[in-house]
């Protein structure tokens, strides 16, 4: 155990142990997912209590920030479990969470930058009393169907997996509009009475009005499906607003896994749905909101609310990576365009898709496009090798707005002029000699070095033992193909 955890504090805990809960399959319980988030034990990550579900239990949220003053950032939400039955969802929101923790401290710079000027948020059990009757019916053979709250006031002569309210049906925008369905108390898809006569809806209405959100996951399951507003009807976001843009790049370049299609839910599935979350967050919050149902089934199957310990394992990494795409879009974030001769000088064109503006900047050059950082320091080359470091902007009124464009020249003497709307807000004279690479990017050889030394320690001193045992006993020996390797992945 103790070697256990000295090698905890060195590489960090795996975030696939989240295919390690107590329930069927590994998924988790609640008591699973506080005792998880009890062993990160990061200064970083704090937690609140943000409501109490119908049956009075707290309905807990969990924050990343490295700075201790959250009320001026910018926040973006990562919820998870509107309904009952959607386990996975729950699995992934941890996944998330441990995964940004684990790129922190081993000094990834895009997620240092991030929190630094962002604040994430994690709501694991948004309908906490449904995912409570779901633990207490679970077993390998029952997969209990629940999709609703525990509200039982107006469903109380409904069967016990009928009871309730749909909470993704309950949000205030567009609220009982869709005569078709909803109004039946023992229906799957039952509204309420009145928009936000939930606690657990209202507990994320009560958050999302104190603090600015900007982007929000409403995690779901199952299907190859991400859901965009507007659902309440076969309406598009209008095509010259910033969400419109977001979704617009996020579907040609977020990474979206294979077979997977975005849109509305009537574009997608010929559905519709009113009174849903991330219509509301859009049109009353300008939060732009993506509801990712995260599978990869081809066949419609209730099993498929309960993915077995390696589809789930598939199903996160998967996903990870265009989830993680999705929410960087909330900081700074310029992408390259190009780059053209002017005269003598080089121009390099650049792009803030991000939602936050700048005053400050720095770029590296990762693949295509080129990726942006934040910082208070300018680091670019002409061959997108080596770092150039200056001080950029020192006024309010040059802030990069999102969506703008903005420009680099270099010269044949290695001077850089930063342009922006035209005008030279920004130059610095030099030679690419005088400057350095940029730290943060190259690996912590020393952690690699020193896990692979314990490793090698490992085997030596299981050799020793095993020739021990080998010189007592005469053993059995049966092979075992089955590798402990097996339940590893790479973000």
């Amino acid at each position: 155990m103790l070697i256990f955890m000295f090698l905890q504090s060195i590489i960090g805990l795996d975030p696939l142990i989240v295919l390690n809960g107590s329930l069927p399959e590994g998924r988790l319980s609640v008591a699973d997912y506080e005792s998880m988030i009890k062993q990160l034990n990061v200064t970083f990550l704090k937690q609140e209590k943000i409501g109490r579900s119908f049956e009075n239990r707290p309905i807990m949220a969990y924050y990343l920030c490295l700075e201790d003053n959250i009320k001026d950032k910018k926040h973006v939400l990562i919820d998870s479990l509107h309904h009952a039955r959607e386990v996975i969802t729950v699995q992934m929101n941890l996944y998330l969470l441990m995964s940004i923790i684990n790129r922190i401290e081993n000094g990834d710079p895009f997620f240092r930058m991030f929190l630094e000027s962002t604040v994430i948020w994690f709501v694991p059990f948004i309908n906490i009393d449904g995912y409570i009757l779901v633990e207490q019916l679970f077993s390998n053979s029952t997969m209990p169907m629940v999709r609703k709250n525990r509200d039982t006031k107006m469903t109380a002569k409904c069967s016990l997996l009928e009871q309730g309210v749909d909470l993704n049906r309950n949000y205030g925008y567009q609220f009982n509009t869709v005569k078709s369905e909803g109004s039946d108390p023992c229906g799957e898809t039952y509204r309420g009475q009145l928009a936000f006569s939930e606690y657990e809806t209202q507990a994320i209405k009560n958050l999302v009005n104190r603090y600015e959100f900007i982007l929000a996951l409403n995690l779901h399951s199952y299907g190859n499906l991400f859901i965009i507003p507007y659902n309440y009807d076969n309406v598009q976001v209008p095509q010259d607003t910033l969400a419109s843009k977001v979704y617009t790049h996020y579907d040609l370049y977020g990474g979206l896994p294979n077979g997977v299609h975005v849109g509305n839910a009537y574009s997608t599935i010929n559905y519709l749905a009113d009174g849903e979350a991330s219509d509301w967050m859009l049109h009353e919050k300008d939060i732009i909101a993506l509801s990712p149902e995260l599978g990869i089934f081809d066949n419609l199957e209730d099993k498929n609310f309960f993915p077995d310990q390696n589809k789930s394992r598939e199903i996160l990494i998967t996903y990870t990576t265009t989830l993680f795409n999705f929410i960087s879009y909330a900081p700074f974030r310029p992408v390259f365009l190009g780059n053209s001769s002017r005269g003598d000088n080089i121009r390099y064109t650049f792009q803030n898709i991000g939602l936050q503006g700048s005053k400050n900047i720095e770029i590296i050059s990762q693949g295509k496009p080129l990726i942006v950082f934040t910082c208070s320091q300018l680091e670019y080359d002409n061959n997108n090798q080596q770092c150039l470091k200056s001080q950029l902007l020192n006024s309010a009124d040059n802030i990069i707005k999102p969506w703008d464009i903005f420009y680099i020249d270099v010269n044949a003497n290695q001077q850089l002029i930063f342009m922006y709307k035209n005008k030279t807000v920004f130059q610095t004279y030099g030679t690419s000699n005088g400057y350095q690479n940029f730290e943060e990017n190259k690996p912590n050889w020393f952690i690699y070095f020193l896990t692979i030394a314990i490793l090698i320690l490992f085997a030596i001193i299981g050799f020793i033992l095993y020739k021990f045992y080998k010189s007592k006993i005469k053993p059995q020996i049966r092979y075992d193909q089955t590798s402990d390797l097996e339940l590893q992945g790479d973000l």
